[in-house]
């Protein structure tokens, strides 16, 4: 259940930190796969050229990230 200064910090930033949803094994996965497609992902420079990248659509990049979609542990936290 998230608190309501986390829906608030949601609400204005867009984003929120889930501790504890993931098991150790995903979170490494997941970061596994970021390293891989980012070091291939093409600059993004559309706002200066600090070296940005963007993977898109990394959804498509690698399994570990398609499996976040869906997964209980972060579909279960309710506001």
């Amino acid at each position: 259940m998230l608190t309501k200064v986390e829906v608030g910090q949601f609400k204005a930033f867009g984003y929120v930190i889930l501790r504890g949803c993931l098991r150790p094994d995903e979170v490494r996965a997941l970061q596994e796969a970021f390293d891989r497609g980012i070091e291939s992902a093409p600059y993004f420079d559309a706002f200066g050229t600090g070296g940005s990248k963007r993977l898109t659509p990394f959804v498509e990049a690698d399994d570990s990230f398609a499996a976040v979609i869906e997964h209980l542990g972060i579909d279960n936290v309710r506001e």
